[in-house]
């Protein structure tokens, strides 16, 4: 029987074809990850970070909104979370007690506030699941209408597009001190960071 010479070879070439269209998808993810950065910032749209009571069923204890394309502080304000305690091993982490938030205004008073800010803008956080969970539960619990802020449409997910940027598909953490403002900033260095094409260092970005 007379057999085919190039038949051993086959495997082998559609591997690395196999290896070679893998790597073109994930280069044109990463483009397309630099290509909605610069829109993002273009339109400035509004990076949002919470802190809450708990990682779970928790209330908001501290918000922040700045600009994506300037940086500037749109809006910071500690939250009072009601009938939501706050956790110790959290305050550990962002070192906001009971007594930091004594005297700050309910939910029911800061969201008129964070929805002017974000009014006709997108909205960027770092976590996206994490911050909108924690917006939509706290209307929910005082039975306040999230309005844009509830529709996932208008929200983008900074730590997603930071792992299409670099090809991965593990989520790198936020190094921004946990404290709102600190957050924001942080989570825009990341934005400028995917836009501008700088591999960040071999560490959690």
């Amino acid at each position: 029987m007379r057999t085919n010479n190039h038949d051993h070879r086959r495997p082998g070439m559609a591997q690395r074809l196999g290896a070679a269209l893998g790597a073109l998808g994930r280069h044109l993810v990463a483009i397309d990850a630099t290509l909605w950065a610069k829109a993002m910032i273009k339109a400035d749209a509004v990076i949002l970070d919470t802190e809450t009571t708990d990682l779970r069923n928790a209330g908001i204890i501290e918000i922040a909104l700045i600009s994506a394309r300037t940086g500037e502080r749109l809006y910071e304000s500690l939250v009072d979370p009601g009938d939501k305690p706050i956790n110790p091993d959290a305050a550990k982490v962002h070192g906001i007690t009971p007594e930091v938030v004594t005297g700050a205004p309910l939910w029911s008073a800061v969201l008129p506030e964070v929805l002017k800010a974000t009014e006709g803008r997108l909205v960027l956080a770092y976590n996206k699941k994490f911050d909108i969970g924690a917006i939509r539960d706290d209307c929910a619990r005082y039975e306040l209408d999230p309005q844009h802020l509830g529709d996932d449409a208008n929200w983008g997910c900074l730590m997603l597009r930071l792992s299409d940027f670099l090809r991965i598909t593990a989520s790198r953490k936020l190094n921004g001190g946990h404290r709102a403002v600190g957050d924001a900033q942080a989570a825009r260095k990341v934005l400028l960071t995917i836009a501008r094409k700088i591999k960040p260092a071999e560490r959690n970005a």
